[in-house]
C-alpha cells in the first residue's frame, strides 16, 4: 500500500484498526499487546498520515451496546461466560480502551 491512500482506502483502515483495537481489548488483550498489534497493522499498511486519527473517530461513530438493566446482566452473565460473550458494559469499556490507545498513537505516531 502507498503512504498516501486514497479516502476509500482510508476509510478501509481506519474502520480495521478501530475494530482490532475493541475487540482485542475485549478478548482481554493486554494494552502492551494491542499497542503492538496496531502498530505491526500501520506498519504492514504503509505508515499511513492520521491513520490512528481516523480510526479514533470511525470507532465513535460506531453502534454503542445496548444498555441492560443489573438483573439482565446477572441473569445472562452464564450463558455469556459459556459463549464467550462480552456484556454491554464490557463491550463500551473495551471501547473506551481502544478510543484512549487510538488517541495516544495518533499523536506519537501520526
Amino acid at each position: 500500500m502507498t503512504d498516501d491512500p486514497g479516502p476509500d482506502d482510508r476509510r478501509i483502515i481506519a474502520d480495521g484498526l478501530a475494530a482490532i483495537a475493541t475487540t482485542s481489548f475485549e478478548m482481554g488483550q493486554s494494552r502492551d499487546a494491542v499497542r503492538a498489534c496496531l502498530v505491526d497493522w500501520w506498519e504492514r499498511l504503509g505508515s499511513p498520515a492520521n491513520a490512528f486519527e481516523d480510526a479514533a473517530v470511525a470507532l465513535r461513530q460506531l453502534p454503542q451496546p445496548i444498555s441492560e438493566r443489573p438483573e439482565e446482566i446477572e441473569r445472562r452473565r452464564a450463558v455469556r461466560q459459556q459463549l464467550g460473550v462480552q456484556s454491554a458494559d464490557e463491550q463500551l469499556l473495551a471501547a473506551i480502551e481502544a478510543s484512549a490507545l487510538l488517541g495516544e498513537l495518533s499523536t506519537e505516531l501520526g
